[in-house]
């Protein structure tokens, strides 16, 4: 009560009459300051929370599950549940939240006619329809006289929904020796229904009427919360509010010695059994920021602030009158000597009658709030040590980032700043956020059809079966601490790409590291980061079937280029062999006739050195390019270099 009363801006300290009555909002304006930064960090990622497979089968139905609760969750209000208890846990020492499947059931209604005795027989052995009406007619035909039917049915759905809520501090209680909500040996919530609502749960009017109800429902604190009564009265009994109490606790009801967990549904102050049945989880979750070791309820922002705010409401209070006295000083008035209406009367230029001069005189009142300032600084920079939380917490003001301060130091100020801020967000992740999804899967698994179709990303649908989940999977809880911001995050992934790349470049697109559906994500995740969420309508979305018709055709591609999975290969690779071979052979033999010709040219140009060395280096240059001819022709036209090597040379050359 006194933590939301101070929230407020209200205090337990008196003040006088015409005195000033300020008062110092501390602890709001520091869980003002806080709230922003929790919902930043566990809202900015796609999914809270990671679900991962205990076994390489298990990969696929643990990012399936994954994707199904964060769907669960944005559904059913997720947001508005995390502010709620995130502010009850920072005010009120814990936030309380309840999850639970809330089965209904949807009717339809069915009118037939004219129907035979075999299809009557077919809708009323139908287990899921009921008769509601049925009547028969006599038909006159060429067979006979036939009976018709028209009957009515109702067709009973059952459906439901998991429901996400935060409890109200005090209605939620728990005994003093928890220290958590698994140990707890009783644990529940005490709420307010109306008689008709009970009845219509199937209780007795006749039990449910005569119960009775705390007046207010602990007026005095949900009074200190709303600010206001709701003031109504009930007229008509059905909506007459009762105390309903929802307990959990281990009782031996069979008388086996062994306690077993039961749900208990008790209603009044008396606390009369309505109903209890064996129920095997405690449907709520504790949300505690600044937890205290072996204890269920830990520290909040207000238990650390009371002080200095009612210390701060004493100081600016006198602030304010020294500076109200300083402004409109005290009078010393010679009694008799000066007209007391005139003096009465604050109008500005307004006229005093005095008997004689100086008969009014202000008291000199001394300006002390320019000291008192120091203090009340003092006091913020205390607050600051107190719960960690200052001006710097959620970024640096412009006049810090100077010249001389680089952006490394400038990052690391605001990152020890944040220090304390990221331990309360850590303890509200691995306390409260990671038991909400635990229980959100197992309530999707124990309640959702075996058959569901997902929307995954854009216009992409998978089908998928919650009962082949596990509630055994191993969780990360995906908050957004030490990850950096977002520009870092896309630096990140820049890179990532750039290594992609160089996979796929060096190894091929079926490489066994990097796929069509990591590039994929990789692209999805920078424009998700960059606001774009709906990444199917620049790209198409790439589910296992297409990624492995793309590693095929890549495959197909690289063997191809190297020459594998062609028919005709092997026959271009035969004939390129006998060409080779063909061309050596040739070579050899012009080789030999060359010797052979080098020997007549030499026999006939034995006295002239110089035509020997000519014919000879002719030779050669002939023999080098026919060589490099029949590269490319198998034949060889041997006339016609013989022709050039004995044609007759000019004299002198």
């Amino acid at each position: 009560e006194r933590a939301m009363r101070y929230y407020e801006g209200k205090c337990d300290i008196g003040h006088e009459q015409g005195r000033s009555k300020i008062v110092s909002t501390k602890i709001r304006d520091t869980i003002r300051q806080i709230k922003p930064s929790l919902m930043r960090v566990f809202l900015a990622s796609e999914s809270p929370v990671e679900f991962q497979g205990n076994n390489p089968q298990q990969a696929q139905a643990a990012e399936n599950a994954s994707e199904y609760c964060s769907i669960v969750f944005n559904k059913q209000g997720g947001y508005k549940f995390l502010q709620d208890v995130f502010h009850d846990s920072l005010l009120c020492k814990n936030g309380v939240g309840k999850i639970y499947f809330d089965p209904k059931e949807e009717q339809e209604i069915y009118e037939y006619s004219g129907l035979n005795d075999q299809e009557l027989a077919m809708i009323v052995s139908n287990p899921d329809l009921e008769v509601l009406e049925h009547t028969t007619v006599e038909i006159a035909s060429d067979m006979g006289a036939m009976a018709a039917h028209d009957v009515k049915v109702v067709k009973t759905i059952q459906t439901g929904e998991i429901k996400l809520e935060a409890v109200p501090p005090e209605q939620f209680f728990v005994d003093p020796g928890a220290s958590c909500v698994e140990d707890a040996y009783c644990i529940g919530q005490r709420t307010e229904m109306t008689v008709g609502e009970l009845v219509e749960m199937g209780f007795a009017w006749d039990v449910v009427s005569e119960l009775d109800s705390i007046d207010g429902m602990a007026d005095q604190e949900a009074f200190e919360r709303i600010g206001y009564d709701d003031g109504r009265e009930n007229q008509d009994r059905s909506t007459r509010n009762v105390m309903v109490t929802e307990a959990y606790m281990k009782i031996d009801v069979e008388g086996s010695g062994v306690p077993q967990p039961h749900k208990l549904l008790l209603g009044g102050t008396n606390y009369k059994m309505l109903d209890y049945e064996a129920w095997d989880d405690v449907p709520f979750v504790n949300f505690c920021a600044d937890p205290i070791p072996h204890a269920f309820f830990g520290q909040s922002i207000a238990d650390i602030l009371f002080n200095e705010q009612d210390t701060s409401t004493v100081m600016m209070r006198g602030i304010m009158d020294n500076v109200a006295l300083t402004n409109n000083p005290r009078l010393e008035v010679l009694d008799g000597m000066a007209n007391m209406d005139d003096l009465l009367n604050n109008e500005i230029g307004g006229i005093v009658r005095v008997k004689q001069p100086g008969s009014v005189v202000p008291q000199v009142i001394p300006y002390v709030a320019g000291q008192t300032l120091q203090t009340l600084e003092y006091l913020d920079r205390n607050c600051q040590v107190k719960t960690g939380v200052n001006s710097a917490s959620g970024g640096l003001a412009p006049d810090v980032l100077q010249a001389n301060t680089s952006a490394t130091a400038a990052a690391a100020m605001v990152q020890g700043n944040n220090a304390t801020l990221e331990l309360m967000a850590r303890n509200l992740a691995e306390g409260g956020v990671s038991h909400l999804f635990r229980r959100i899967l197992k309530l999707v698994i124990e309640n959702v059809p075996d058959e569901v179709m997902m929307r995954v990303s854009g216009n992409n649908f998978v089908q998928f079966n919650p009962s082949q989940w596990s509630e055994d999977f191993d969780m990360q809880v995906n908050v957004g601490l030490g990850t950096g911001n977002e520009q870092g995050k896309i630096m990140a992934l820049q890179q990532a790409m750039m290594m992609q790349e160089k996979i796929v470049a060096q190894f091929g697109l079926a490489n066994g590291i990097v796929g069509p559906k990591e590039i994929l994500n990789t692209i999805a995740d920078s424009l998700r980061i960059a606001g774009v969420q709906n990444a199917d309508r620049y790209f198409q979305p790439v589910d296992d079937q297409k990624e492995q018709m793309l590693m095929q055709q890549a495959q197909q591609m690289m063997q191809q280029q190297q020459g594998q999975g062609d028919p005709t290969a092997g026959l271009v690779e035969a004939e390129r062999v006998k060409a080779q071979a063909n061309m050596q052979v040739k070579s050899a033999e012009l080789q030999q006739k060359g010797q052979m010709e080098m020997a007549k040219l030499q026999a006939q140009f034995g006295q002239d050195a110089l035509d020997r060395d000519l014919e000879r280096d002719k030779l050669d240059a002939n023999i080098a390019l026919e060589q490099a001819k029949l590269a490319n022709k198998n034949a060889l036209d041997e006339a016609s270099l013989y022709a050039k090597i004995n044609a007759p040379r000019p004299t002198g050359q």
